[in-house]
């Protein structure tokens, strides 16, 4: 799990090298979703007007999956630093 956003950096950057636009898609994985949170929050804190914040705020907002009991202590992590970045 923690791999695939792994995986789906490795793809960007390759993308990025080669001129290729990524695809961006709403999860469908609770791991998925965890990991576009993630990336949202880290591109908040980098650059809060960037045009990408609200492509990624949509594709969470669109995104579906089930989460395990395993997954809460990232949703709980991930919920923390959300709410100090929108602070």
């Amino acid at each position: 799990m923690a791999l695939d956003a792994v995986k789906k950096k490795i793809a960007a950057l390759k993308a990025a090298a080669s001129g290729r636009v990524p695809i961006r898609a709403p999860a469908t994985t609770c791991a998925g979703i965890i990991a576009l949170v993630k990336e949202l929050i880290m591109i908040v804190i980098e650059n809060p007007s960037s045009e990408k914040v609200l492509e990624l705020a949509d594709d969470i907002d669109k995104s579906t999956g089930t989460c395990t009991l395993n997954d809460i202590a990232a949703i709980d992590e991930i919920e923390s630093d959300l709410e100090e970045v929108n602070s």
